[in-house]
């Protein structure tokens, strides 16, 4: 009878190792690199962000807000005081339309606390299968399309609290308002890169506009009438 020597478990295991090493070809050097590269994780949106971030222009400016507060108060208590100084003369109208202004404002800085921090610190997460660069696709063209900044002076940053930044404030919904008006250069130029249109227009108009639109919205319902 014919003997068969057995070789040891180790020895067949390093064998067949050997075997697969001479028969595989060696990888491709782009091959390799390929499969070493981090998956593209990159959008539309992502790089806008890194570039407002790596500004400073989402750290919070409680000391703006306070100054800004305390001087509309003041200013409000003053009119109320001349106001009640004035009596029944019809100067007090006039003092009526700049109470009417700075009662106004304040509310619209309750507008930053109402939106979500997250938009403005890191990009929308992807819901429903959706892939995260989609999410952020749609997060920058959606508010980028659907919005509309209002071109002014000071005085216009001043009366509309720096909601004339409206593309930048829904892009970056907790960004400090005197921080809208830095990041709007940055906005416009990845816009202009990906060739998406920037609605800018001036007060004025922008109401026009809105009336224009509430008025063909509610035309159906005139016709009922």
């Amino acid at each position: 009878m014919r003997r068969f020597r057995t070789l040891p478990t180790t020895a067949v295991v390093t064998t067949r190792a050997d075997s697969t090493r001479r028969s595989s070809p060696p990888p491709h050097p782009e091959n390799a690199t390929a499969r070493q590269a981090p998956p593209d994780a990159g959008s539309e949106f992502t790089p806008l962000l890194r570039d407002v971030k790596g500004q400073g222009l989402l750290d919070r400016r409680p000391g703006w807000y306070a100054h800004t507060i305390a001087t509309n108060a003041l200013g409000l208590a003053a009119i109320v005081t001349g106001m009640a100084l004035i009596g029944g003369s019809w100067w007090v109208v006039a003092l009526a339309s700049v109470l009417a202004v700075l009662c106004a404002r304040p509310a619209f800085i309750g507008t930053t606390r109402a939106m979500p921090r997250s938009a403005a610190t890191a990009p929308p997460t992807a819901v429903s299968g959706s892939s995260t660069a989609t999410c952020c696709w749609e997060h920058l063209r959606l508010q980028v399309l659907t919005s509309r900044n209002v071109r002014g002076s000071f005085l216009t940053d001043w009366f509309l609290w720096g909601l004339n930044y409206q593309i930048e404030h829904h892009l970056f919904p907790s960004t400090p308002r005197p921080h809208l008006r830095l990041a709007q250069s940055m906005v416009k130029a990845r816009c202009r890169d990906l060739g998406i249109p920037y609605a800018e227009t001036d007060l004025v108009d922008s109401c026009r506009q809105a009336l224009r639109h509430m008025y063909e919205v509610g035309e159906p319902l005139r016709a009922d009438i």
